[in-house]
């Protein structure tokens, strides 16, 4: 018998890019033990990598496929159990092709100290000038009432802040919402640090629109995605995923 045909070609590169992706967030401390990226496909599933395996090393062979309400339709092993806040995410937001869950250190710190988290500087611009949204509520996000709460809070943004917990980011792409994830992270820390100096003063809804069109277009985040690729293989946590190919480059729609 001929053997079982594998996925199609746009798959297995989503598949790649949600591992390469993954590895990239596990090098800059943005996931742990915990946390996950998961990508809408074609089929209206989204992808995502299967609960017990190591953030560092996620492989297209171990990502599992869900329909909207967490059905496992690919893939040998459970899904994270926080599934829901991703499926609920993709039922709200038509435009939202990839949605990433990250314990993110320094962000996390705004919802616990209840501090607004406020555009700063200009990686904090696509977020827009209103302060990041809050879930105020620490528990895992494990049921579909939860997860339609969550995207309730996330609304039209980019962010939401899960109080003592981490964060949810979206994006257009996989490598859009992966270099978000690190936008929210050095926003947070800039806004940290200059508050022990003083007054904080945060960018103008005007400056956010006119830094956000300058900064958030295809060649601009393929330099950084660029060069958060070449930062996490030569840390090694690359390691196992053979090759160069357009899985490392952005989607033309960043």
């Amino acid at each position: 018998m001929p053997a079982a045909a594998g996925p199609e070609q746009p798959e297995r590169d989503l598949r790649r890019r949600l591992a390469v992706a993954t590895r990239v967030l596990a090098w800059g401390g943005l996931v742990d033990h915990s946390g996950h990226v998961s990508a809408r496909a074609e089929d209206g599933t989204f992808l995502i990598q299967a609960r017990p395996v190591p953030r560092r090393q996620v492989h297209p062979g171990n990502i599992v496929a869900l329909r909207l309400d967490g059905t496992r339709v690919a893939g040998d092993l459970p899904p994270p159990s926080e599934w829901p806040m991703h499926a609920r995410i993709y039922a709200a937001r038509s435009e939202v092709r990839s949605v990433v869950h990250i314990h993110s250190h320094m962000a996390t710190n705004f919802s616990i100290a209840d501090r607004p988290l406020l555009p700063v500087c200009i990686q904090g611009a696509i977020f827009g000038a209103a302060a990041v949204p809050v879930y105020d509520r620490p528990d895992l996000v494990q049921d579909e009432g939860s997860g339609d709460e969550i995207a309730r809070t996330l609304g039209a943004a980019r962010a939401v802040l899960i109080r003592g917990h981490g964060s949810v980011v979206v994006g257009e792409s996989v490598v859009g919402a992966a270099v978000s994830a690190f936008y929210l992270e050095e926003n947070a820390n800039r806004q940290w640090h200059a508050g022990l100096l003083g007054r904080i003063r945060a960018l103008t809804e005007e400056e956010c629109s006119r830094i956000a069109r300058q900064t958030w277009k295809s060649g601009v985040v393929r330099k950084v995605w660029e060069y958060l690729v070449t930062q996490a293989t030569t840390a090694g946590y690359l390691d196992g995923l053979e090759g160069r190919d357009s899985a490392f480059e952005p989607e033309e729609s960043v």
